[in-house]
C-alpha cells in the first residue's frame, strides 16, 4: 500500500483557478496514464470552500447535497451525528451527475456521453454556503464543538 499523500490548493486570492486546478489535478490522479504506465490513485477530494463550486463543476446541483464539510466541523445535524461517508460522494455519485450534466447540456446529440465520462477512483467531500460560518467561528475563535 502506498503512503497518502496530501496536496493542497491555496490562494486567498479570488478568481485565481484554485477549483479549476484542484478538480484537474485530482482527476487526473484518479484516472492515471496509460501512456506513462501511471496507475490511477484513490483520490478524495476535499472542498473547503464555502462557494462549494467543486461539486457544482461535476454537475451536482448543490441544492441537492446532503450533509457536507459544514456539518462534519459542527459536529452532526439536528444534534444527531454526522459520519464522514454520510458526506462522501463517490465515484458512481460523480459519474452519474457528469453524465447527467452531459445530457442536459448537449440534448441534440442522440448517442449520450462519451463511455470515459467516468472516474472510478475519485471521492468527494463538498462544501456549501453554511461553510463560512465554521470559517468566521474559527477565525473568531468561537467553539462551535467540544
Amino acid at each position: 500500500m502506498s503512503t497518502p499523500v496530501v496536496i493542497a490548493v491555496v490562494n486567498h486570492k479570488g478568481g485565481c483557478a484554485k477549483t479549476t486546478t484542484a478538480v484537474n489535478l485530482a482527476s487526473a490522479l484518479a484516472v492515471g496514464n496509460e501512456e506513462m504506465a501511471i496507475s490511477g490513485r484513490r483520490v478524495l477530494l476535499v472542498d473547503l470552500d464555502p462557494k462549494g463550486n467543486v461539486a457544482t463543476t461535476f454537475g451536482i446541483d448543490k441544492r441537492s447535497l446532503g450533509p457536507t464539510m459544514n456539518e462534519l466541523f459542527k459536529g452532526g445535524v439536528d444534534g444527531a451525528p454526522v459520519t464522514l461517508n454520510e458526506c462522501l460522494l463517490g465515484p458512481e455519485n460523480l459519474t452519474e451527475a457528469m453524465r447527467a450534466a452531459w445530457k442536459l447540456h448537449n440534448p441534440e446529440r442522440k448517442r449520450g456521453p462519451p463511455k470515459d465520462i467516468a472516474i472510478d477512483n475519485l471521492w468527494l467531500l463538498p462544501a456549501d454556503l453554511d461553510l463560512s460560518g465554521v470559517e468566521f467561528d474559527l477565525a473568531t475563535g468561537n467553539r462551535t464543538r467540544e
